[in-house]
């Protein structure tokens, strides 16, 4: 019997290092004061209702460019319908929290998928819960997700474990890029509505592929109803 007590000892050890939470990343008070804003930031901000120009230009492809009507409600629900020169809605695309839902209402063809963070639509710069986060001027960062923190007098730039850079301003605390692989984000252009610091332009640069979001209105905490949101059953 007595030799089963150091495995046991051993595997309990070991799940007991599985389950144990992430360790916070160590961060001198000037920081941990710039993620707390950055992380209360707009935070009654519930959702938001405006009109947006869309660009893609991919590498051997010919550009594309389109107006379209948005709508998000906070933390992971948007609508986008792309409208085309005549303003008729074409291509509708819709995430419930859950599910993708894209739509082209020219040939009725749908295709739906369960959201994952890295959900990507061709026609946006950036996955869909990224460009809510971004869009809404949320920055949702968590201490144990950091890996590393570089600070300077204009900036900070903070890198999470899963590699992504984000350059903060600290004037106004504003997320002005984010790094992901090969792709660069910037979020730019940024102005007051009512009591909230929003971006007006949104601009993704990969290698073979540039795309951009140009907000052209906003409605803040709107009159939006949810079920717009819905993507089927």
């Amino acid at each position: 019997m007595k030799k089963y007590i150091p495995l046991f000892f051993i595997t309990l050890m070991l799940f007991g290092c599985a389950l144990k939470a992430p360790e916070p990343f160590p961060l001198n008070p000037e920081q941990a004061e710039t993620i707390y804003k950055l992380n209360i930031r707009n935070k009654n901000l519930v959702n938001a209702k405006g009109f947006a120009k869309v660009e893609l230009r991919e590498t051997k492809k010919k550009p594309m460019s389109a107006r379209c009507a948005f709508a998000y409600a906070l933390p992971d629900k948007i609508r986008i319908t792309l409208i085309n020169n005549v303003n008729m809605p074409i291509v509708n695309i819709i995430s419930d929290g859950y599910y993708l839902l894209y739509h082209d209402l020219q040939t009725d063809r749908k295709y739906k998928k369960k959201i994952k963070e890295n959900n990507i639509v061709a026609e946006l710069p950036v996955s869909i819960s990224r460009l809510i986060s971004l869009m809404s001027g949320h920055a949702g960062i968590k201490s144990e997700n950091i890996k590393k923190y570089i600070s300077n007098n204009q900036q900070d730039i903070i890198i999470l474990k899963d590699n992504t850079g984000i350059t903060v301003n600290k004037k106004d605390m504003s997320i002005i890029k984010i790094k992901e692989n090969e792709k660069d984000v910037e979020i730019k252009d940024y102005k007051k509505i009512g009591d909230y610091l929003l971006p007006y332009k949104i601009v993704s640069t990969e290698p073979k592929k540039n795309a951009s979001i140009t907000i052209e209105r906003y409605e803040t905490n709107a009159n939006i109803n949810n079920a717009i949101f819905n993507t089927g059953d």
